[in-house]
């Protein structure tokens, strides 16, 4: 599938033999069954069976789905179907820029970590809201690395942690780290010039209340909530991911980190899962693995969480399918890391048959 003249042929075939109804969609769902092919979980027969019930096998292996059962799950098929279900406007959000500058100003302005500027994809820097200075040059990045210790480089358009870097600088060694690997100042220099087609932002770190279990990441909150026909918001989805030493500066469920179920009136969250690499599936847990820590307590400044979320939904009126990522900071603030349109379910396609999933119902016509 490296070839892009096959890719096409195979998402018009996914398309066509799927009955997507967006090319989007369509393309989408491709993505998720071409991964699978190239992880090669299991034998491509099996792979391709599974596709054939409208499922990626990542789905079904991971949410620990049968064929007795499959009718009890939303499936990867339905899930595509619906992209873009922001239609036109998924732009104001899917692009971590875009959603920074029409946030900017506002009442959910506050909500987002300071933007520095932009590494273009040519190597030339552009500065951004944050950083009051002209014509900024690689050198006034490190410069501001060590005015500020903590900064984070992502990639403009990502998901999934890809391509994020925790930059750090330590006065004690006069050492540079990306992602925990120390630089001398030169090395780093270097290193950050190939960095191009990134947004460099403030570092947030984590409440006390993650940090206890890894401080290594900030511990992200996802809030997915959507727009029924009535226009009323609807909460669908709130876990918490805490990270591991697994995973690094990330704390993505895939990267190694855990998903946790929260409450979504009350902010109480407890136990998790994380990947079973081995098998391709997960595993429920209710200790961290690297400490030992009971996993348990309650997501500090709930409401405030909540508060943000429905900010923003009254601000973006246009939009009915919000992916949001949050973050508690060391400092008790609220901040968004980014919003995505279609969000990743991994492991909760069972619901589908919760009243949460009557969002979905009623968007694929089966209410």
């Amino acid at each position: 599938m490296k070839n892009s003249l096959r890719r096409t042929i195979y998402h018009w075939l996914v398309v066509k033999f799927y009955k997507m109804k967006t090319l989007r969609g369509g393309w989408m769902l491709a993505h998720n069954y071409i991964n699978d092919y190239k992880q090669h979980k299991a034998s491509y027969l099996k792979i391709a069976l599974t596709h054939i019930k409208g499922f990626s096998y990542e789905d079904w292996a991971m949410c620990g789905i049968t064929n007795s059962t499959k009718q009890n799950y939303l499936s990867t098929r339905d899930y595509c179907s619906l992209h873009p279900l922001n239609g036109p406007y998924s732009a104001w959000i899917d692009d971590k820029l875009t959603l920074k500058y029409i946030l900017h100003g506002t009442e959910a302005g506050k909500y987002m970590p300071k933007y520095y500027c932009q590494i273009n994809e040519n190597g030339t820097i552009t500065p951004l809201m944050d950083w009051h200075i002209s014509a900024p040059t690689h050198n006034d990045i490190v410069n501001l690395l060590k005015q500020q210790k903590y900064l984070a480089f992502k990639l403009i358009k990502a998901s999934c942690g890809v391509g994020f870097y925790k930059a750090e600088h330590k006065e004690e060694d006069n050492k540079y780290y990306l992602n925990n690997t120390p630089y001398s100042e030169n090395a780093f220099l270097q290193q950050l010039k190939t960095l191009n087609g990134y947004i460099i932002t403030e570092l947030l770190l984590p409440h006390a209340e993650f940090a206890k279990y890894c401080n290594k990441s900030v511990g992200s909150l996802r809030y997915l909530i959507g727009k029924k026909n009535n226009g009323q918001w609807q909460p669908i989805l709130t876990f918490l991911r805490i990270g591991t030493n697994k995973s690094g500066s990330v704390d993505n469920f895939h990267a190694g980190g855990i998903e946790i179920r929260v409450d979504v009136d009350s902010g109480y969250y407890s136990e998790g899962d994380i990947e079973d690499y081995e098998n391709y599936g997960s595993v429920h847990i209710t200790h961290h693995p690297d400490n030992n820590i009971p996993i348990k307590g309650y997501v500090p400044l709930w409401q405030e969480v909540k508060q943000c979320v429905y900010t923003v939904t009254k601000l973006l009126p246009q939009l009915s399918y919000l992916g949001f990522d949050v973050c508690i900071t060391n400092n008790n603030e609220v901040k968004i890391l980014e919003i995505n349109s279609l969000s990743g379910l991994v492991n909760y396609h069972y619901i589908l048959n919760t009243p949460q999933g009557e969002f979905f119902k009623e968007r694929l016509g089966r209410l």
